[in-house]
């Protein structure tokens, strides 16, 4: 395994099986807003990065997805739309934040973890799975619009935490 002091990549990363990418020390980025897709795997996807995690661009699989920061955030842009087009599974977790201004549409189960901190939703929407929420903050919102449709919810939040505001 190569040791990685941070990476940021641009382009599509296409992977015809499983891929792993794994940043030791520092972040990861990938995509920007001018690419459709930032990574595309047939296979079982991880993106770990010891500091954050970001995703410009969306993420395609016909497996399951993991994206983690063991030390930092990790934040999923606009156009950072995550689609898995079989029964696979995506996790989400982060150290610290977890913020989503994106659309996730499975088939799976969803799980969205910030152990320290908030999670902010984008829309998350699987059709045959459940949806798990854990913030060691608060889960926040900012829209109106629905944000989660599942056939399960579970919302978890820190001792200080909440869900949503009055406006949501």
């Amino acid at each position: 395994m190569k040791r990685l002091a941070g990476v940021a990549q641009q382009g599509t990363v296409n992977d015809a099986g499983a891929l792993v990418v794994q940043v030791l020390a520092g972040d990861l980025t990938l995509g920007s807003a001018n690419n459709a897709l930032a990574v595309q795997a047939s296979g079982n996807l991880l993106l770990q990065a010891d500091a954050t995690l970001s995703v410009a661009s969306g993420i395609s699989s016909d497996a399951s997805v993991s994206l983690r920061s063991s030390a930092g955030d990790v934040r999923l842009g606009a156009t950072g739309d995550i689609t898995l087009s079989a029964q696979g599974t995506l996790d989400v977790q982060a150290q610290r934040n977890l913020v989503m201004a994106n659309v996730v549409t499975t088939v799976g189960d969803v799980s969205l973890s910030a152990t320290l901190g908030n999670v902010t939703l984008g829309q998350v929407s699987s059709s045959t799975g459940q949806v798990a929420v854990q913030a060691g903050g608060t889960v926040l919102d900012g829209d109106s619009a629905v944000d989660v449709t599942a056939k399960g919810l579970y919302v978890q939040t820190g001792l200080s935490g909440g869900v949503g505001s009055s406006t949501d």
